[in-house]
């Protein structure tokens, strides 16, 4: 009788602990998965985020030449207005020592025209480069959060 007391006994610590050990294995289980899941959407957001690096990359690329040539633009009009303000001093000293200065300022109010046309391309070259150079930076801003949000992310 005494053994069969002592068996049942162990019978309900083995069952107790057996219900136990099922209980710990279901909260590992979900443990598991619930990480799972996370690692998942984790993956997701990178994703994304990588996406979103590699379009911003290439409209710094696309950027760049419009860039180039806004700002090459801009410094051919400067060099071409430089050169007409040459021009038009020089046709008004002339001018001033010539016996006929007449038809020299005719030819000296000529290239004042033509400066001063350079002068408002010079203006709008300008505004294109300074439009050019805000979407640069705008891409490179957006570049900018799009790696701080990559290395928030990333392992740690």
């Amino acid at each position: 009788m005494q053994r069969l007391a002592m068996l049942l006994v162990a019978v309900c610590f083995l069952t107790a602990a057996k219900a136990a050990e099922g209980d710990s294995d279901a909260r590992i289980t979900e443990t598991l998965l619930s990480e799972i899941r996370q690692l998942r959407l984790d993956l997701q957001a990178a994703a994304a985020t990588i996406q979103r690096v590699q379009i911003a990359m290439y409209r710094v690329q696309s950027e760049t030449p419009l860039l180039e040539r806004a700002s090459q633009q801009l410094e051919n009009v400067r060099a071409r207005c430089t050169e007409l303000r040459e021009q038009r001093q020089s046709w008004m000293l002339q001018a001033k020592a010539s016996p006929d200065p007449e038809s020299l300022k005719a030819t000296a109010a000529q290239v004042a025209e033509e400066e001063q046309q350079c002068q408002s391309e010079q203006v709008n070259a300008e505004t294109q480069l300074r439009t050019e150079q805000t979407k640069m930076d705008e891409f490179q801003e957006q570049l900018s959060r799009l790696d701080a949000t990559l290395a928030a992310n990333g392992p740690k």
